[in-house]
C-alpha cells in the first residue's frame, strides 16, 4: 500500500497597464510680438464665408498637420472666427462651449463676425518639410458691435505649431474666445488677450475682453517630450512589480509618482510588496524644462482564488492501481510524478491546469 496527499494550485493573470493620449494640454503656449502681414494679395480668396454664419469646407492645408495625435489634410472655415479641423460645416455664432460639437477647433476669435462685403484668403507657403498654412479673416466686421478687425491662424508642417496672428482691428466690445478645443471636455483657453496671458481649461465667453493688439502673436506648440509607461504584470498579495518607463524627444527629467505616496526617480522602479494600498496607478512625468507630457500604468492584484476541492483529498491505493483526483476548478497539480492526463495512465501529466488526472504507482511490488 501506498499514501499519496496531492496539492492542486489554482493559476489567475490579470494584467492592468495604460499609455497617454494627447490632449490640448500638451501644448506649450507662448505670447510674443511679431509684424502682421496680411495675405490678401497672394493667397487664395474664399469666396464660401464671405456671408453671415457661414463655413467653407474642404479648405486644402497643403500638407499633413497633426493636433493632439490625428493626422489632418483639410479642415473647414467658419465666417465666426474659427476652423476646425475635422472638416464639418457647422457655423455657431454663440461661443459656448455646447456648440463645440466636433475634434479640433481652433479658435483665434471665435464671435459673432460676419463675412458680407469682406473676403477671406488661404495659402501655403513654402517648401517640404517646412511648409505654412495661413488662413485669414480680412477685415471682417463683427455683427453686433461696430468696427471690422484682421486676423490669422498659421498651421506649421513637421513642428505642428499653432499661431493666432492680430492686424488692427476697430471693433467696439467684442467678446471673442480665444483658444484650442479638440472636445467639449478638452480645451485651453485664454482669460485675457494681453502680451502674456496663461491659458485656462475654462471657457469663457461674452466676457467683454477686446481683441489682442495689433502684431499680438498666441502661439500654442506640441510638447516634444515622449513617454511611455508599463509594468510586469499582475500579483498575488506580496508580490514585486517592475514598472518601466521610456522618455524621448529631449527630456531632461522624469519621476514616478503613485499610490501610498510612492515616487522614483529610476525608469524601471520596483513596487514590493504589492497590496492592496500599493495597486493602482502608476504615473510617469517627464519634462524638457519647458513642457511635461505624462503616461500611466495600472499596477494590479490577482483575484484569490478559491480554495479547491479535491477528491478524494487523501487516499489509499494499491500497487499499480489507477485512481482519478478530482478539482472542484481547473488547477495545477504538483508534484506530477505518476500523473497521467487519461484513465489508461498512457499519458504523462507534465503541468498546465486540468480538473481531473490519474495516479498510478511507477512499478508493482507483490
Amino acid at each position: 500500500m501506498k499514501k499519496i496527499t496531492l496539492l492542486a494550485f489554482l493559476i489567475f493573470l490579470l494584467l492592468g497597464s495604460k499609455g497617454y493620449s494627447q490632449t490640448t494640454a500638451s501644448y506649450f503656449f507662448s505670447a510674443f510680438s511679431s509684424t502682421y502681414t496680411s495675405i490678401s494679395s497672394t493667397g487664395t480668396a474664399t469666396g464660401g464665408i464671405s456671408a453671415d454664419d457661414i463655413t467653407q469646407t474642404n479648405i486644402p492645408i497643403g500638407f499633413t498637420f497633426n493636433y493632439c495625435g490625428t493626422n489632418y489634410t483639410q479642415l473647414a472655415a467658419c465666417s465666426n472666427g474659427f476652423v476646425n479641423l475635422s472638416n464639418t460645416g457647422v457655423a455657431p455664432f454663440t461661443n459656448v462651449l455646447g456648440n463645440i460639437s466636433s475634434a479640433g477647433w481652433l479658435l483665434p476669435f471665435w464671435d459673432d463676425l460676419h463675412g458680407s462685403g469682406h473676403t477671406a484668403y488661404y495659402s501655403t507657403t513654402g517648401t517640404a518639410p517646412n511648409r505654412i498654412f495661413t488662413f485669414e479673416w480680412n477685415n471682417f466686421h463683427h455683427f453686433s458691435t461696430s468696427g471690422n478687425g484682421n486676423l490669422q491662424i498659421k498651421l506649421y508642417e513637421g513642428s505642428n505649431m499653432i499661431d493666432f496672428c492680430y492686424g488692427t482691428n476697430s471693433y467696439g466690445s467684442p467678446s471673442g474666445t480665444i483658444g484650442i478645443t479638440n472636445t467639449a471636455a478638452d480645451v485651453r483657453t485664454l482669460p485675457n488677450y494681453g502680451a502674456s496671458p496663461v491659458p485656462t481649461t475654462a471657457f469663457p465667453s461674452g466676457v467683454g475682453f477686446g481683441f489682442p493688439s495689433v502684431n499680438q502673436v498666441y502661439r500654442w506648440s506640441p510638447c516634444p517630450v515622449t513617454v511611455t509607461a508599463t509594468n510586469s504584470g499582475a500579483v498575488c498579495p506580496g508580490g514585486t512589480v517592475t514598472l518601466t518607463g521610456t522618455v524621448g524627444g529631449g527630456a531632461t527629467s522624469y519621476s514616478w509618482s503613485g499610490p501610498a505616496s510612492f515616487t522614483s526617480t529610476s525608469l524601471t522602479p520596483v513596487v514590493a510588496p504589492v497590496t492592496a494600498a500599493t495597486a493602482g496607478t502608476y504615473t510617469l512625468v517627464a519634462t524638457n524644462g519647458t513642457c511635461s507630457m505624462s503616461a500611466t500604468t495600472v499596477v494590479s492584484l490577482n483575484p484569490v482564488p478559491a480554495t479547491p476541492t479535491i477528491t478524494p483529498a487523501t487516499t489509499s491505493v494499491c500497487n499499480g492501481s489507477v485512481t482519478a483526483l478530482s478539482s472542484s476548478t481547473a488547477a495545477t497539480w504538483s508534484p506530477t510524478t505518476n500523473l497521467y492526463t487519461n484513465a489508461a495512465a498512457t499519458i504523462p501529466y507534465t503541468g498546465g491546469t486540468a480538473s481531473t488526472v490519474y495516479f498510478q504507482t511507477s512499478s508493482v511490488t507483490t
